[in-house]
């Protein structure tokens, strides 16, 4: 059986200038749910294997808070572009590429995206995911491939209030 979490990032800013969306940075708001969320983690003994993210930096940078808060067992962050998308299917077939030597790995990435994939794993849907939100499901499978829509159990909801 796999694990998968997905974190949304923390609250960010409007773009501000010529600054692109992709570049929004976390606000006062969102480094506050980025930290308060990796602790609330930290104090469940919450551990992976691998901590995947969108390059946004908004998402970047709620990775590297909980990626030094819970200090996984020395492999590093990982970001892809593939995560930077608002879409079901791209993280489908993000997930699907995984590892399988890795059995829990943890995804910080955008919205709707995030909501899309739980709600499409879960048997139970789970509402719209506010940022910071961390959402951990046991899989019902061996291999990353095999993931699939309803294959997911819940496993907790945490929130970064």
């Amino acid at each position: 059986m796999k694990q998968l979490t997905v974190i949304r990032h923390g609250a960010a800013g409007a773009p501000q200038g010529k600054k692109t969306d992709f570049e929004r940075t976390l606000n006062e708001l969102g480094l506050q749910e980025a930290n308060n969320i990796a602790h609330q983690l930290k104090q469940q003994d919450f551990s992976f294997d691998q901590l995947f993210c969108s390059p946004a930096q908004r998402a970047l940078a709620t990775a590297q808070i909980i990626h030094a808060t819970l200090k996984p067992n020395s492999r590093p962050l990982l970001a892809d572009q593939a995560l930077y998308n608002f879409d079901l299917e791209p993280l489908y077939r993000f997930i699907e590429m995984i590892d399988d030597n890795i059995e829990h790995a943890v995804i910080v990435a955008h919205n709707p995206g995030l909501s899309y994939l739980v709600n499409d794993l879960l048997r139970e849907p789970v509402h719209a995911m506010s940022t910071g939100t961390a959402v951990q499901m046991q899989l019902n499978i061996e291999q990353w491939v095999d993931i699939q829509s309803l294959c997911a159990n819940l496993i907790s909801i945490s929130t970064p209030t």
